[in-house]
């Protein structure tokens, strides 16, 4: 078990902090002069580990077999840790406090590897890791001396399911409103496009503001959204996401329009993109640069979640929840960050106003 006084059963060490009281201009960083190599958890450079992941610190031979590592040479393996600097002892294999002398037993014995540690739940912090060698086997630091480091950082662990809320009580949160699936060229004037913070109408059970998104669907594919950056994830890693979305609107179900229905040709939509949602110049059309389907039917970065059609008379705004009956995958890339997108798919040749008074998301990581 680990315990910070008495670091690492196993053992590690590291050199970096030893050139500072040595005299050796001319060490090798980054460099050994032997067929050797040291990793963690398969790894020579950098990992990010969380306290309930295990790390495996092992160092091989890298050229099989290798006269280097079985003949005497001066060699070490310290590490700094958030509670001090331990050093490895060779002959009894585990760890010392402080800074150690230089070592000339065997360092890997059958001629292949050594595992310096193997362990879980490693207190939080940084750890940085260093294996020094030189051939010259006299307990000194000389000018051969090489050495390399290896970074680990152990986070605190991200819970398995994630829950993002957007109530707008204050703004809109973050998020950031557009249009696509018009012309480069149309007359906006007649679209009466809009995104904003505004008032709920007064006709609903709710109080306060929401964002507001608007349009006339002039082109017969208006596609009206919201889009919103999201941070916390793990990097790399699957996710199934449920949404829950609140939508105010006023078309009322049954009745009929140009080109389709006010409500029911009026599509609401939900989704992921792992990159920003931009509008791109399509033969002379805006058009959104993730794959959201058309109208009725979803695509790779969004899930048909419903349409906007509502039970009311008298063009009186009723809210709607709606979600997607299926969980919605995904995979983040390395930074972890994703982009929230919800909007409506029209097929209805009018005037749309909608408000988003409550959206809800629900991140589930994927079992492995």
């Amino acid at each position: 078990m680990f315990r910070p006084k008495h670091f690492f059963k196993y053992g590690l060490v590291m050199l970096g902090l030893l050139l500072s009281h040595a005299t050796v201009s001319q060490a090798m960083v980054n460099s050994l002069p032997v067929d050797l190599s040291l990793e963690a958890n398969g790894q020579s450079n950098q990992i990010t580990i969380t306290p309930d992941e295990p790390l495996t610190v092992t160092i091989s031979a890298t050229a099989l077999p290798t006269f280097t590592v079985l003949q005497p040479m001066d060699w070490w393996i310290v590490t700094s840790t958030p509670f001090g600097l331990f050093s490895y002892d060779g002959n009894t294999r585990g760890f010392v406090e402080g800074l150690a002398l230089a070592e000339q037993v065997p360092l890997i014995n059958d001629g292949k590897s050594l595992k310096v540690l193997d362990q879980v739940h490693l207190p939080l912090g940084s750890y940085r890791l260093y294996f020094g060698a030189d051939l010259q086997a006299n307990g000194a630091l000389d000018t051969s001396l090489g050495y390399v480091q290896l970074n680990v950082d152990v986070v605190p662990t991200q819970a398995k399911t994630i829950r993002y809320l957007s109530n707008f009580k204050d703004d809109v949160d973050g998020w950031i409103g557009g249009f696509a699936d018009l012309p480069v060229d149309a007359d906006l004037e007649i679209y009466e496009l809009a995104f904003g913070y505004e008032t709920l109408p007064a006709d609903l059970e709710l109080s306060g503001s929401a964002p507001m998104l608007q349009g006339h669907n002039r082109s017969d594919d208006l596609f009206m959204f919201m889009k919103r950056a999201v941070s916390g994830l793990k990097p790399n890693t699957s996710y199934y996401a449920m949404f829950t979305i609140d939508v105010a609107s006023n078309a009322a179900a049954g009745s009929m329009g140009i080109g389709g229905a006010p409500g029911e040709a009026v599509y609401l939509k939900a989704g992921v993109s792992i990159t920003d949602p931009l509008l791109i110049n399509t033969e002379g059309y805006w058009q959104i640069s993730i794959d959201k389907g058309n109208q009725a039917v979803g695509g790779t970065n969004m899930v048909l979640l419903g349409n906007v059609a509502v039970e009311t008379e008298e063009d009186k705004y009723k809210v709607k929840t709606l979600s997607n009956s299926e969980p919605f995958e995904f995979t983040t890339d390395s930074t972890g960050m994703i982009w929230l997108v919800i909007g409506s798919d029209s097929g209805f040749e009018g005037f749309t106003r909608l408000y988003y008074p409550d959206i809800k998301v629900t991140f589930e990581e994927k079992s492995k």
